[in-house]
């Protein structure tokens, strides 16, 4: 549920709502890009024999980048607990060898499973740490070691070199499906198979999305058009040019992570001779009302904030005590997660009377299903905000001439 303070302009017709609305309509029946909304999952008894297979595995390491990585991580952090099952789940998504080594040096070789993910199965970062991870389990396990006992790759499903490695190598591969982006695959194989290994009602996952695509399908999209007319309003007439996205959960951290990307890669684009986009701020409450919320609050009035709220937590922690300070006396006899929702509720007030434009999600709890609804419902607000500014919000040419240098670069060191 998306609330929208009563201090935010709001003035559309129904008319504007209904042409965003019919937009959204047309674009998840005829646009092949929406299959991230729709596509048949045809590889779930395929992620499931898999899992199984590797049923023994004590360490799972998620080896890809930006889109090949953040939103399985999102959906991992978010719904699996490490404290109390028993896989350890690592996610190798940057190439700093101090990070790696770290990592690495936390496992046991012989009970870990590498998943590479890759969409061109030649991702430069993605195959440099598969050539070091490679070369580590042949000095650990020694003349015992096969690929096929530790990887498990994930790419296009009919083109590219990781495809080839995994018929040379007979190891499994899964399908990143070809017409959905990377920061738009978190629900597809990329992010349902790390979630089979974690133990994740993936198939409450695909139904959640199902029911979504038939609610919004239908027409029944109002909500998300009048958001993302309202953040497109305050661009083009308010000056707003950045987008505060900050959940209330520490569950949902990396929710804003993966929001950043989706943002950023989808919004930031040239129209012509003009420059668009909204800066995606990363932050999570109430950490960050102790350093960002001075600038959310006295700083330049060129933000828009997208609150996350969870009404209901799974843990409910009571604070009992003698202390007899105001602040104690204040919060005795009440759990953790009332504190919590009573300083989101200060934040948004407090913004709310000086003029700080908001919105809230609003989940019940943290769960599949709403988790699944969230992410969705992002990723089609995405949409149609590109839709007004005039874009695309599937390609990123702006990091091609960077990834051609790269490479220009490492063959020069030869």
């Amino acid at each position: 549920m998306i609330v929208l303070p009563s201090h935010v302009e709001k003035n559309f017709s129904d008319e504007q709502i209904q042409k965003q609305q019919n937009y959204l309509q047309d674009f998840l029946k005829n646009n092949p890009r929406s299959d991230f909304m729709k596509f048949p999952d045809e590889n779930r008894n395929l992620r499931k024999e898999i899992a199984k297979n590797f049923s023994t595995k004590k360490y799972f390491i998620h080896v890809g980048l930006g889109g090949s990585s953040l939103g399985a991580e999102t959906l991992v952090r978010a719904l699996y607990s490490e404290a109390k099952e028993k896989r350890k789940f690592f996610f190798l998504n940057n190439i700093d060898s101090d990070e790696v080594d770290e990592i690495l040096s936390q496992i046991e070789w012989e009970k870990s499973l590498f998943y590479f993910v890759s969409k061109s199965g030649a991702t430069l970062e993605t195959m440099a740490l598969m050539c070091v991870i490679d070369k580590k389990l042949q000095e650990n396990i020694g003349d015992n070691y096969r690929r096929e006992d530790y990887f498990v790759f994930c790419s296009d499903p009919k083109k590219g070199y990781m495809r080839e490695l995994s018929s040379q190598w007979n190891v499994p591969c899964l399908d990143v499906p070809e017409n959905i982006g990377g920061r738009y695959s978190a629900l597809t194989d990329v992010g349902l198979f790390p979630c089979e290994m974690a133990g994740i009602d993936t198939d409450a996952i695909i139904k959640a999305r199902d029911q979504l695509y038939t609610k919004l399908v239908s027409g029944n999209s109002r909500e998300l058009a009048e958001l993302s007319l309202i953040t497109h309003h305050y661009f083009v007439n308010n000056n707003v040019d950045q987008t505060v996205f900050m959940p209330y959960s520490s569950k949902l951290k990396y929710l804003s992570l993966w929001f950043v990307q989706l943002w950023a890669e989808s919004l930031g684009k040239k129209r012509g001779s003009m420059r668009t986009g909204l800066t995606p701020l990363f932050a999570y409450g109430p950490t960050d009302q102790h350093s960002q919320m001075q600038l959310f609050m006295d700083g330049p009035r060129n933000k828009f904030l997208y609150f996350v709220e969870v009404e209901n937590t799974k843990t409910q922690l009571s604070i009992q005590t003698e202390l007899t300070h105001k602040n104690t006396l204040m919060m005795n006899n009440k759990d953790l997660h009332r504190v919590l929702s009573a300083e989101l509720k200060g934040s948004r007030d407090a913004l709310a009377q000086n003029e700080v434009p908001f919105a809230s999600f609003k989940l019940d709890k943290i769960g599949e299903k709403s988790l699944t609804e969230l992410m969705l419902s992002i990723a089609n607000l995405t949409v149609l905000v590109a839709n007004l500014l005039e874009i695309d919000p599937f390609d990123q040419p702006g990091v091609e001439l960077g990834k051609v240098l790269s490479a220009q670069y490492l063959e020069k060191s030869r």
